[in-house]
């Protein structure tokens, strides 16, 4: 599985804003991210496909 750096810097965004308030929940969701990136390299068709609505702020238009 590849982090395009996008992916990257979210979730730093989701630690850092967790971690603000509760170091401890930042790196247990952390580990949940990790968790669930080895899970989908090991099953890459757990799930049901779809399509991923673009967020206004990443629209190019």
């Amino acid at each position: 599985m590849v982090w395009t750096p996008e992916a990257q810097q979210d979730r730093v965004d989701v630690w850092e804003h967790i971690a603000a308030d509760k170091p401890q929940a930042a790196a247990r969701m952390d580990e949940l991210f990790s968790d669930a990136v080895v899970e989908l390299a090991g099953y890459p068709m757990l799930g049901r496909p779809r399509t991923l609505p673009e967020h206004p702020r990443t629209d190019p238009a």
